[in-house]
């Protein structure tokens, strides 16, 4: 039987996947309009969710802090072990360093102050603020090394069949070997 990741884990995962696939998507969307009621929701609806993901982030770094991170699988090479634990250390940095931006940025810029009031016509010039800059371009390489991890993944599942996608995904209750 394949030695799946604690039940905590494997939600953290996958409950923090589908708000990041949100982030992305609005984060691409919002960018993209001009000033509106609805670029105004997106954002609000972006910035909520990425403190969602900023408190899932914290809560599985103190899990691993804790308890310790999930047993790495014995038939791989120390290296690739090694290089696991790395990406997810780089993804966990910066998701921290996202939220950090993505906070400065609304408290800096004042688009916080726009977004609870409802000024639109005092939406501020976000490219002049450089919070918002860093968190456009860590949000790249956020996605790049997201990518990795992606390809990784089905590296594991499809070329080396050593079943990662079992180990991962969400179980019906049956016992953790």
């Amino acid at each position: 039987m394949v030695r799946t990741y604690r039940p905590a884990t494997i939600w953290l995962h996958w409950i923090a996947a589908a708000l990041i696939v949100a982030l992305a998507a609005t984060g691409k969307i919002m960018t993209g309009l001009d000033i509106s009621p609805l670029k105004a929701a997106i954002y609000r609806a972006h910035g909520f969710t990425g403190v969602a993901v900023l408190f899932l982030t914290l809560l599985r770094i103190a899990i691993v802090l804790g308890v310790g991170h999930d047993a790495a699988d014995p038939r791989w090479p120390a290296w690739m072990n090694a290089a696991s634990r790395l990406a997810h250390y780089g993804l966990y940095a910066l998701l921290l360093a996202l939220s950090g931006s993505g906070i400065a940025t609304m408290a800096l810029s004042g688009l916080g102050d726009v977004l609870l009031r409802g000024a639109l016509g005092q939406w501020p010039d976000l490219q002049a603020v450089a919070p918002a800059n860093a968190h456009h371009l860590l949000a790249n390489i956020f996605l790049a090394l997201l990518a990795l991890h992606v390809a990784a993944a089905l590296y594991h599942q499809y070329w080396r069949r050593d079943a990662v996608f079992a180990r991962i995904w969400p179980s019906r209750g049956g016992p953790r070997t």
